[in-house]
Parts: C-alpha cells; structure tokens; sequence
C-alpha cells in the first residue's frame, strides 16, 4: 500500500515513517497521532460519522494528554458535529474549558477576566462550561457526578 494510490487518498512512505522530517525518533505519542491521521487518510470519506465521531474523539484525547488543548477541543467538536452522543467528549471539552491553563481561547481569557474582575467574561466562559457538562450528563445520567455538583453550587442546573 505504500505510495499508492487509489480513488479517495495517496498515502506516501512518508506517512508510514516512525521518524520526523528530521530523522528524529518520535515519541509514543506522537506515534499515536501519526497513526490516527493514517488511519483518517485511509478511511473512505463516506465512513459512518459514527465511526468517525470516535476517530476524531481519540485524537481530541491524544491532543490533550499531549497539553494541546486548543486543538483537542477542535476534535472534539467535530467528533461532536458527527456523532452528539458522546457525553464523554462534552465532558472533557468542559473539563478543559474549567480547569485548563493552555488554552488562548478559553482560559486564559477566563483567567485574566477573574484577575480584571470582569464578571462578564467570567459567566460567559462558566456558562459555556456548563452547557458541555449539561450535553455529557443528559446523555448518561447518574454519570459525572462532580460536573453535576458544580452545576448545583453555580445555579447553572436546571
């Protein structure tokens, strides 16, 4: 299969590689990822989206155990988009939008709006949260038991 080509996709030696562009090895974890596109190159574009929800949702988890939280959000809301009943990536997008540092879209705008005072952004940020914790404990209820109390201490359930 190496440098063929069939109808949907060419995949090259280059995808096959264990190694950088700079003949470094790779991690564990870049390896993951590295398999995980292969696996979205090889797989036809007419794929059940259910099946697809989960590839994406994966690689959302390789993103964040990796500290990519922007770009783990972004898999999971395409996972999302394809398949809204997995609880498990709207409950590690709220995760990630609650307690993340890393993130240029969420929480450090959360961070710096607390240490402003700008009680706006804050809700905002908060009532974003909320609704992935929402989206994940509706779709397995008695699950997320945390998620659920923080709901209750915030007033944001309903």
């Amino acid at each position: 299969m190496v440098g063929t080509t069939n109808i949907h996709t060419r995949i090259t030696t280059e995808d096959y590689s264990l190694d950088d562009r700079n003949g470094c090895r790779l991690n564990l974890k870049e390896i993951m990822l590295k398999l995980y596109r292969i696996i979205m190159k090889l797989c036809n574009p007419k794929i059940d989206p259910y099946d697809r929800s989960y590839i994406l949702y994966n690689i959302g988890l390789i993103h964040t155990r990796n500290g990519e939280h922007t770009k783990a959000l972004e898999y999971y809301f395409r996972a999302l988009e394809r398949n809204p009943f997995l609880p498990q990536a709207s409950n590690n997008m709220a995760v990630i939008c609650h307690y993340g540092r890393n993130l240029t879209t969420y929480s450090d705008r959360g961070e710096q709006a607390i240490q402003q005072g700008d009680s706006e952004i804050v809700e905002a940020w908060f009532d974003q949260v909320a609704e992935y914790w929402k989206q994940a404990i509706a779709l397995t209820l008695g699950n997320y038991i945390e998620a659920q109390n923080w709901l209750k201490i915030t007033r944001r359930f309903e």
